[in-house]
């Protein structure tokens, strides 16, 4: 985040950062490339190389379609290494990921996409990888908190229009420190 001294966290036994997700996956992945990443639910073994460079591809198609800092990613949420390649590349872009559940009625989806301000949709392609597309409305949310948000999270609608929930950085660093530490995980995991 253009070299500005990140806050660190302590509690729990646990410390953690503000750090956007890319910095973080960039420098595992240039620490040890060959390592594991991803299996997928077709049970490919992603490598923390390959997934690298799909998330680079996947910035350049974002910044193609005007996705920039502070701007939003509207996306279905499926559990496909182009997800997350997605979701890196918005952090690369330091735009806000917005995940949607691909269960989500095609009305909800559409009001989520009247109301959100973003700047892309990404959707799965016929052939299996990823489509880019500018976002059909020309308004952009001018929300200041999106500065510091890098998720927004959707209810589940079952109440109405799923509700919106901005995450920042340092909550979701937190929420995988402690969840690694419940399940007792190890780097090599």
């Amino acid at each position: 985040m253009g070299g500005s001294r990140l806050a660190e966290f302590r509690a729990d036994g646990l410390t953690w950062t503000d750090d956007r997700l890319w910095p973080q996956f960039a420098a595992h992945a240039g620490a040890d490339p060959d390592a594991l990443a991803l299996i997928d639910c077709d049970d490919r073994r992603w490598t923390r190389g390959e997934l690298y460079l799909l998330a680079l591809d996947t910035t350049e198609r974002l910044a193609a379609a005007g996705v920039t800092a502070g701007t939003r990613v509207l996306a279905a949420g499926v559990k496909r290494a182009e997800t997350l390649a997605t979701a890196l590349a918005a952090s690369a872009c330091e735009a806000t990921f917005c995940p949607y559940s691909p269960k989500l009625s095609e009305t909800d989806r559409q009001v989520l996409e009247a109301r959100l301000g973003h700047a892309a949709l990404v959707m799965a392609g016929s052939d299996g990888g990823i489509v880019v597309a500018q976002s059909a409305s020309d308004w952009r949310t001018t929300d200041p908190r999106d500065r510091d948000t890098v998720l927004i999270g959707f209810t589940s609608g079952s109440t109405g229009v799923p509700k919106a929930v901005m995450h920042g950085a340092a909550a979701l660093n937190y929420a995988t420190r402690a969840c690694a530490a419940i399940a007792a995980l190890e780097p090599q995991d």
